[in-house]
This record gives structure tokens, sequence and C-alpha cells, in this order.
């Protein structure tokens, strides 16, 4: 065996082998044994290993949190003795070269295989238990679970000493934390940490601190996101479902509206204007998060729509996963605006081919129900109608009125709060103070309904209801989606100049989408 990788082995293990011949025991496969007998393989000593390691687990665990249930434990303790966690610490030793495999092993690759490496991890803890007892296999996995973090080790150092000029070093568990001055841009920075921390399960978090930077590396890895295609294509046709029996009660499209009076299922093609134009609106609005996403390499799930056959709208919109940081605020921001903008694109074409097939027409004298404008709404009805006459009300066809559903679920994803679209958004442009500007948003909301209300009491007659509106936003913020934002990997690279318009340009979306009453009799 080569002697300079045993002795950097058993400096990194915390143990010396006296017996040489078990260390060469520990260290061979069973095709090894299988071609040159009688030598015996590592498969004894992994069964021995792998108990030894499963009762320091247990004791770790129990000495963590001595009151947690066995029902979290055991499943803590399974990701703790996961072959993937073995076969990481074994590559981190550099266990692979002192294997000794067969030849079809050998040819194949298997001193990098994940079973090979996390077996003969488990092989070198049943030889030290031999040798020193269970103590010594704790102060082993000790080190290997948090080697790095260790201030004795001297890896944590090597790791970024060539990026950041260390004043400080602090660990606490598993997590570790550095503070000093970058020798590099930040984007190279942590470049250069994700590659080195990941074979360990880290993940590294840049941030400013004061006149320096803080390098956090947390115990996580890159999420993988199951694909579950058929959960979101039946969610997808279930909600084409529900829009279409929703767009049954939006008439004005003529050739549409003769279908009513099919005795067969045809009749229900009558929703169908109203239904393809804002699903068209809500798909394209989160591909438009999910490629963008897809392309900065995040973990994220296919989107999720969510059908209501009960509304008016006959969804509640459609949700989509991320399951791992950004990169830096600039990837955050572009996967944030890709998808109001992207669903806008639709939107405001099918408001304008809308409204260029609605018509003005008496108002009915028992009075009518209306949605309520919102700015780009109004200026677009009177760049297409002009001013409409007292008693005329426009008769909008069923394209137009999904485009304003469309205008409203872009207004409500923009506002600046939590993990919505313009949370993130808001992140992206004002970093720490997010929080507030969150905080800001409801009590903004808030004071919006009260005016919105006072309005509709005294101005325009009405008991106030329709203002209602405003308030659930301001409670669903701050008791659902919350004001919560996880940072990005390297929150010290700050977004461009170009993406800081569109981000200003995107918060003033809210303005000109949102109409002060989502409903009003007439």
């Amino acid at each position: 065996m080569d002697l300079a990788r045993v002795a950097e082995l058993e400096r990194r293990l915390g143990h010396r082998f006296r017996d040489r011949g078990l260390l060469e025991q520990a260290c061979t496969h069973a095709s090894y044994a299988n071609e040159h007998p009688p030598t015996p393989s590592h498969e004894g000593l992994a069964l021995l290993g792998d108990a030894a390691l499963a009762l320091v687990v247990a004791e770790h665990l129990l000495a963590e949190d001595p009151t947690a249930a066995v029902g979290i434990l055991t499943p803590r303790r399974a990701e703790l003795v996961a072959g993937e966690r073995l076969a990481r610490w074994a590559r981190e030793l550099d266990l692979g070269p002192l294997l000794r495999l067969g030849r079809g092993e050998e040819q194949t690759g298997g001193r990098a295989r994940e079973s090979i490496l996390a077996s003969a991890l488990e092989a070198l803890l049943g030889a030290i238990y031999l040798e020193e007892g269970i103590a010594a296999v704790r102060a082993s996995v000790g080190r290997l679970a948090l080697w790095w973090a260790l201030p004795h080790a001297g890896l944590a150092v090597s790791r970024v000493e060539d990026l950041l000029v260390i004043r400080d070093r602090v660990t606490r568990g598993a997590l570790v934390s550095f503070r000093g001055d970058l020798l590099v841009a930040p984007a190279r920075a942590c470049d250069a940490l994700t590659e080195r921390l990941r074979p360990l399960g880290y993940t590294p978090f840049l941030r400013r601190d004061g006149d320096g930077v803080v390098i956090q590396a947390w115990p996580l890895t890159d999420a993988t996101v199951p694909l579950r295609l058929g959960v979101s294509l039946a969610l997808f046709l279930l909600t084409c479902g529900s829009t279409l029996i929703a767009g049954l009660g939006y008439a004005g499209s003529p050739t549409f509206d003769a279908l009513r009076a099919s005795p067969s299922a045809l009749r229900f093609l009558a929703g169908l204007p109203f239904a393809a134009t804002l699903m068209a609106i809500l798909l394209v609005h989160e591909l438009g998060h999910y490629f963008t996403a897809r392309r900065y390499k995040t973990a994220v799930s296919l989107p999720y729509f969510i059908p209501l056959p009960i509304s008016f709208l006959g969804t509640l919109g459609a949700i989509i996963r991320m399951r791992s940081p950004g990169r830096d605020r600039n990837s955050l921001f572009d996967i944030a605006a890709a998808g109001p903008l992207a669903g806008l694109a639709v939107a405001v074409p099918a408001m304008i081919v809308g409204l260029a097939w609605s018509a003005v027409v008496p108002a009915p004298a028992s009075g009518h129900v209306a949605f309520g404008d919102s700015l780009l709404t109004r200026l677009l009805v009177q760049l297409r109608f002009g001013a409409v006459p007292a008693g005329f009300m426009v008769f909008t066809h069923p394209m137009a009125d999904a485009a304003w559903a469309g205008f409203l679920v872009t207004a409500l994803n923009l506002f600046p709060a939590g993990q919505l679209d313009g949370g993130r958004i808001s992140y992206a442009l004002f970093g720490r103070h997010h929080r507030a500007i969150g905080k800001g948003t409801v009590a903004a909301l808030v004071l919006v309904g009260v005016a919105t209300a006072l309005w509709d009491v005294l101005v325009e007659g009405g008991d106030g209801a329709s203002a209602l509106n405003w308030f659930v936003w301001a409670g669903l913020i701050a008791f659902v989606v919350g004001f919560h934002h996880s940072p990005p990997l390297d929150d010290i690279t700050p977004l461009t100049s170009g993406r800081r318009v569109v981000g200003m340009f995107c918060l003033l979306l809210i303005v000109l989408l949102t109409p002060p009453f989502i409903v009003r009799v007439k």
C-alpha cells in the first residue's frame, strides 16, 4: 500500500493502525478476494463497522436531543448512515486509490462507485473497532462528520485561505462561519467554494458584514426535485376543465355563444374563449419561471395548477417550487421577474384583441355587475372606445375578461413580500430591507382598503363590502405568505443597473394592474 496515502488516511481518521494486515483487509473488495484466494475480503469488517457506526450515531442523536421521539430520531439516523454520505466521507479520505479491486470492478470505475466506497468506509470503522474499541470509532466518526469544521483539522482553512483573508472562525455544530476580506471577486469565490464543499455535503453562503465578508457553510446539498409529470399534467387538465366551466359565465363571443343551445357536451365549449386565454396566460407565466430557473441550474418543480370549479375564474392559479437557493441576486431576480413579464406578454395582446371584439351597449336599467378597472385596463378601454357615454357600458369579449384576470393574478404575484414573485424581486433590489418592505406592503394594503371602503360608502353610496379584498390580501400576506426570504449563495454581488430599472418597472406594474375594486355593481 502507498505509505504516504496511508499516513494521510490515518491523520484524517485520527487513528494509527497497529495491524497493517487488518488495514489491508479493510481495503480489500470481494472481487479482489475472489481472484486471489484465500485473501479475505472486507465484508465481515464492513458488517462490524456498520453496527459500530449505527451505535455511535444513535448515541450522538440522543445526546443532542434526549427528548426527541424515536419516530424523529430514526430517520435522522438513517440519513447520517446513508450510503451517499458514507461514500462522500470516503472520497474526502481519498480512500479510492487504496482499495484492492478485481479486474472487472477496476475496469468499470469501481474506485468511484458509491456502494464500494461506502462499504470500504464501514470496513475501516470495523478495523478501528477491533483495534481500540467503540471509543476510537466514536472519535473517528466525529472527525468524519465535522472534521472540516474543526479547528485542529486544518482542512477548513485550506479550503478558503486562498479566497479569504481570515480574521475569525466560528463553529456551531455542523455550521462553520469565516469572517474576513475576500481576495477574489464574490462570484468567483462562490463558484470555487461550491465546488470544494459540495463533495462534503455543504453549501456556502456569502454576505456582507460591516467592512468585511462572512462565509457560512451549511450542511446542505443540491436538492433533487422529483419530476412528477403525471401529477402536473393531471392538475393542468383538471384546471383546463374548471376554467372551461367558469368560462360558461362569460358571454360576448357570437361564435361560441351559439354553442350554449347545444344539447350535447359541445355546449361546454362556450367557455373556451375565456378558458383558453386564461390558461395561456398562467401557463406562460409559470414556464417563464421554470425555464429561467433551469437555465441557472436551480432545482425547480414543474408547474402545479390549482383547479377551483366553484369560482368566477375556475382556478387559484399555479405554483412552482424552488428547492435550492439562487446563485446570486441577478439570477434570483431573473427567475422571479420572468414569470410576470412572460404572462403579461400574453395578457396585454389578449386584452387588446378582446377589447377589439367588445362593444359599447346600453347599460341595463336594473344595473349590472362589472369587474373593477385598473389604471391599465382603463387606459386600454379609453384608447379603444374613448369616453363611454352615460347610460352605456362596455360589453367585454370573454378574451378581455380572461386578460383582466391575468392582470389581477400578475399584480397579486408582484406584491413585494415573502416568496411571492414581488418578494423575490424586492430581495434582489433591496437585500436585507426586504422584510421591512413586506411589512410596509401589508400596512399599505390595509390603508388602501380603508380608503377604498370610505370612498365606496361616502361617495358611491355603497356598503364598503367591495373593498374587503384589500384586507383579505393583507391577511394572507401577513399570516400565510409571511415575510421570510432565503438569501442566495452570493448575497454580495450587486444587482445590475439594467435589472434595477426592470425591477422598479415591475413594482410600478402593481399600481397599473391592481383594480381598486374586484367586482362592482353599477
